[in-house]
């Protein structure tokens, strides 16, 4: 935290154990519910929703995000996921 600024960077869906965090990984028993890339970005947006709140703080309070995929094609289900977080204004 920098003066009433709070910088986040660096977030992935790792546990920093294991690798990709269970709860970030779809389930071998049910592979048809929900994608990696949709887990992973839930994992990663509620543990940022948690350090924003640790910091007495909260995510519509965001003004500035910058994403890196390394897949393209994941676009699509990353973005329905990021709209539950960060719904549009207007």
């Amino acid at each position: 935290m920098a003066d009433d600024h709070i910088y986040v960077a660096g977030h992935s869906a790792s546990d920093y154990r294991t690798g990709v965090a269970p709860e970030a990984r779809v389930a071998v028993e049910f592979p048809y519910y929900g994608s990696e890339i949709q887990r992973q970005t839930r994992y990663i947006l509620e543990n940022l929703r948690k350090t924003f709140w640790a910091a007495a703080s909260n995510l519509e309070n965001v003004v500035k995000a910058q994403v890196f995929l390394t897949d393209l094609n994941d676009f699509f289900y990353f973005d329905q996921v990021w709209k539950e977080f960060f719904p549009c204004p207007f």
